[in-house]
């Protein structure tokens, strides 16, 4: 015991076991479908990495509306962005696989963050049409801007697609003003 009094007791062991040369593996049971983050640790050679996995629906389960794939498109393009004044981003929110558009939802956020991170916004979009969202927005002064989409309801974070690159001032050459975004489902 080292002279010392334990303070823990570890129920739990996951880890890796080799089960094939150069294959390591370690068995665990999650109870819903969804992506997940996956912290990994090992001690020799010292290595630390966080990826998510994706994990799919069990076959033959029933498949909750709610939670199905959705796809999320920027309908501002090429449009110019000026510096102070009032701008209305508008976006198509469809379902990914019956490809009709997904209407009533209360809870579409948008993320604006101006490199380094030194401004940002959030806003709250409203329903403008079946499927369409949006909301008003000026920029402070010209450059580039990053923005984000969080959809709470349908498991979409802020961090799980490439961000919208907006760019504000005048259009030079080879700049674009939006890139269109397909998100898929989180957690």
């Amino acid at each position: 015991n080292y002279k010392r009094i334990p303070l823990a007791l570890m129920i739990l062991d996951r880890s890796l076991t080799e089960t094939a040369p150069g294959v390591y593996s370690a068995p665990m049971k999650l109870g819903k479908a969804g992506r997940f983050d996956v912290p990994l640790l090992i001690d020799q050679p010292r290595l630390m990495n966080c990826f998510q996995i994706t994990v799919a629906e069990q076959p033959g389960t029933k498949h909750d509306v709610s939670k199905r794939t959705i796809r999320i498109e920027a309908i501002f393009e090429n449009r110019h962005f000026l510096p102070g004044q009032l701008q209305t981003l508008d976006f198509r929110i469809m379902d990914s696989v019956t490809k009709q558009p997904v209407s009533g939802l209360k809870d579409v956020q948008a993320l604006l963050i101006e490199p380094p991170g030194e401004w940002q916004q959030r806003r709250r979009l409203e329903e403008t049409d079946d499927g369409i969202y949006s909301f008003k927005q000026s920029f402070p002064h010209a450059g580039s801007y990053r923005l984000l989409l969080e959809i709470p309801s349908r498991g979409v974070r802020y961090n799980d697609s490439q961000p919208i690159m907006l760019y504000v001032g005048k259009i030079e050459h080879g700049k674009t003003s939006t890139i269109s975004s397909s998100i898929p489902r989180g957690k």
